[in-house]
């Protein structure tokens, strides 16, 4: 796998609003956005919403929080 160039790693939180530990998680994301959000790309993402039923899938996401890890290079 060749490495995209400009790729950044990403970090995927599967959250919800109803969710404590979710808004917890929040805060964390944020903190690591501030200092390193230049070099890694963040995105929330709500399990409720339709529109992000086919990463759901995808990443078998079950329980929330949920945090997914990708590469620059994809994995």
């Amino acid at each position: 796998i060749k490495r995209q160039p400009g790729a950044k790693p990403k970090v995927i939180v599967f959250n919800a609003g109803w969710c404590k530990p979710c808004q917890d998680m929040n805060e964390i994301v944020e903190k690591a956005r501030a200092k390193v959000g230049d070099k890694v790309e963040f995105s929330m993402l709500d399990v409720d919403d339709p529109d992000n039923e086919k990463l759901l899938d995808l990443y078998s996401i079950g329980p929330v929080p949920t945090t997914v890890f990708i590469t620059a290079d994809g994995r």
